[in-house]
């Protein structure tokens, strides 16, 4: 059976490749393997699982309070980044990232930060935001390749992973694999103002202004079912302990397993 039928997963035409895009995308392929290799010797990487602690930062403006906090989560190793790119990085990031294992959680884009800053990071994987299923697809065939820089560390999500794609996000889905993994028991959320807040250093116009000018209204109009799938997320998961850092309470309700801090 189709797995998009199967999981009521919806996916836009956009998706689709023609041959010339097709081209276009094998020579990226190309051209970040080449480069992958060639900075391979001058990176650091870890084979080591995630812990029972986990970290995991998304780009909104909590993401700010671990920044400054950070010594207070000294003893949790284990990092995951949604979606960060250089700008993301504040200027003392590798004292901040320092003896912690990086893991990056990137969307179809690729978004990967620059090669000064992941020489300086003790690198974990690279997962992509598509269940290992979909690659034979158009929806989940990569078109990047700019995380072929650390090819050897790329992962598509497991199946296991395709009856949570109702989320529709892939902040959400990051902690949904997290939640998944073996012998979790806290995890610490910061970042995750689901667009009831702005950016790490920008405002939500800001942030799609490169893109049209409805995308930020759209944004904040997805915020309402976004804070809706999060609560379902956590009521899924009661064994896992989450620590959410938000710069203000918008829940009325909480489950049991959910610890709001405001930041």
């Amino acid at each position: 059976m189709n797995i998009f039928k199967k999981y009521k997963i919806r996916v836009s035409k956009n998706y689709k490749l023609n041959s010339k895009r097709l081209l276009y995308f094998l020579f990226r392929k190309f051209f970040f393997s080449f480069f992958g290799v060639i900075f391979f010797p001058f990176l650091s990487f870890s084979n080591n699982r995630p812990g029972q602690k986990i970290i995991i930062l998304g780009r909104g403006q909590s993401t700010n309070f671990f920044y400054k906090n950070h010594e207070k989560f000294k003893n949790v190793k284990s990092i995951f980044l949604v979606n960060f790119s250089t700008s993301d990085f504040p200027k003392n990031y590798s004292n901040i990232f320092k003896k912690r294992i990086v893991f990056f959680f990137t969307n179809i884009t690729e978004v990967i930060p620059s090669i000064k800053i992941l020489s300086k990071l003790l690198i974990g994987k690279v997962l992509f935001g598509r269940c290992k299923s979909m690659e034979k697809f158009d929806y989940g065939k990569r078109k990047s390749y700019k995380c072929n820089i650390l090819y050897s560390r790329f992962n598509y999500l497991p199946d296991t992973l395709l009856k949570y794609w109702w989320l529709n996000n892939n902040g959400l889905m990051c902690i949904c694999y997290v939640a998944n993994l073996v012998n979790v028991k806290n995890v610490y959320l910061f970042g995750f103002n689901f667009y009831f807040g702005n950016y790490i250093s920008k405002s939500i116009k800001d942030e799609v202004k490169k893109t049209n000018e409805y995308h930020a209204k759209q944004l904040i109009n997805a915020r309402f079912k976004l804070r809706r799938n999060f609560i379902k997320l956590v009521k899924a998961f009661p064994k896992i302990k989450f620590h959410l850092h938000i710069n203000k309470n918008i829940f009325k309700k909480k489950p049991k397993n959910l610890n709001i801090i405001l930041t």
